[in-house]
């Protein structure tokens, strides 16, 4: 990655996650509020909503996140075929969450004491972000030192 793809990606990664999450909580707010309405009708507590909105914050993200993905690079000045190198990485990483949510779904969906397991594509994909924000911000990490570096002279 070139020293001017690096500052334009660190120039869009905050943009880029402020409106994420901006657009993302309105969407969710939006099916909380229809969910809200169908589980006060059926005479629900406040904690099965609360678990429900949560338990649908992943569908929100997954219809976001691709769409202000491609919006940021387009928006940094990449075109369609420079770009190929983050739309790769993009998929590579979503698919490891897809993996992870099709490996977990069904142990918690068999057996209840498993609940927990409904959580880990998320815990995946927040560490993974966290990951890249410190790659993007120390991108040195994964260069090699030199061996005149280590040397004294």
């Amino acid at each position: 990655m070139s020293h001017l793809d690096r500052y334009v990606f660190k120039q869009c990664l905050m943009v880029f996650a402020f409106f994420t999450l901006v657009f993302a909580l309105v969407m969710w707010i939006n099916r909380a509020v229809i969910l809200f309405d169908e589980l006060v009708t059926d005479g629900h507590s406040a904690k099965v909503f609360l678990e429900f909105s949560v338990l649908a914050l992943p569908t929100v993200l997954s219809m976001v996140l691709p769409v202000f993905g491609f919006a940021a690079l387009f928006a940094a000045g990449f075109n369609r075929f420079g770009s190929g190198r983050f739309i790769a990485l993009a998929i590579f990483l979503l698919v490891i969450v897809k993996l992870v949510e099709s490996v977990v779904t069904e142990p918690a969906r068999t057996n209840l004491d498993f609940w927990y397991l409904v959580y880990a594509p998320s815990v995946v994909g927040l560490i993974m972000f966290w990951v890249l924000m410190y790659l993007s911000i120390n991108p040195n990490v994964l260069r090699k030192q030199s061996k005149l570096s280590g040397q004294n002279t």
